[in-house]
């Protein structure tokens, strides 16, 4: 098996999967084992969105990437502006 190595440059200019999906109810997280939803009405404020972001850190398949998009998404998504 060969190793293949990119650079910086071809890492940033390569498609990933988003981990992270909303739609008009949901936020949802993509993992191996199945989706994760969260009802938008569950993450529409500055403190519910922090709660989550708690409760999902804990989740070993959760990485700071997709709480950085489930931040984003939701703070979107509630007219909440943020530096994310």
């Amino acid at each position: 098996m060969e190793i293949q190595v990119k650079t910086i440059k071809e890492l940033m200019e390569m498609n990933f999967e988003p981990k992270v999906k909303c739609d008009e109810d949901y936020i949802t997280l993509l993992n191996d084992h199945g989706n994760y939803d969260i009802e938008f009405s569950r993450c529409n404020n500055p403190v519910s969105i922090l709660a989550w972001v708690s409760h999902l850190s804990k989740k070993i398949w959760v990485d700071t990437q997709m709480l950085k998009e489930f931040v984003r998404i939701a703070s979107n998504k509630a007219n909440i502006k943020i530096g994310v």
